[in-house]
């Protein structure tokens, strides 16, 4: 019980933190960054948590089927569907507007470059080609947020992350 009580704490600890740091800057593309990296830190740490508490899943799902026969046990229990619903509670839910009004404006943004520059149809390149990283005279980063493209394709990809059928989530990692 100790144990599942600092888990809990120590998820809400990291959710709150995850939260304020994604909605401290109001520019769209920090906001899309901080969460697509915030997103990626949780899910090491969700992999992680699923692998070393495998053994306890498994047998709470052993005495689930034993004691309870007759009742679907599917989906079965797992550290990583209650992590996945701790953080779209905790994270996504109070910061849901924030994010798909900064992913609008960078989609608009793309639509408008691609407009400008005559494009019809994009071709994502390698993903090493699509973050801008252009340097000044000293060497340093002039840019700090991926292109609108990598940010879009991140977003799409961590947000399908979180859309993962309850069937699935057992294979993650």
């Amino acid at each position: 019980v100790g144990i599942v009580r600092a888990f809990m704490k120590t998820l809400s600890y990291f959710c709150k933190l995850s939260k304020t740091c994604i909605i401290k800057d109001k520019n769209p593309h920090s906001i899309i960054s901080q969460y697509c990296k915030k997103w990626k830190q949780f899910g090491c740490a969700l992999i992680q948590f699923e692998w070393s508490l495998y053994p306890i899943c498994k047998l709470i799902n052993e005495a689930n089927e034993h004691y309870f026969p007759n009742l679907t046990s599917i989906p079965k229990f797992s550290v990583a569907r209650i992590m996945i619903t701790f953080w779209r509670s905790k994270v996504l839910a109070k910061i849901e507007t924030n994010l798909m009004d900064a992913f609008a404006q960078i989609l608009e943004e793309e639509r408008a470059e691609e407009e400008k520059t005559g494009l019809e149809n994009i071709q994502f390149k390698s993903l090493n080609s699509l973050v801008m990283k252009p340097r000044s005279q000293t060497g340093e980063l002039t840019k700090k947020y991926p292109s609108n493209r990598k940010l879009i394709m991140l977003f799409g990809q961590n947000m399908a992350d979180l859309s993962i059928n309850e069937f699935t989530v057992h294979t993650i990692g």
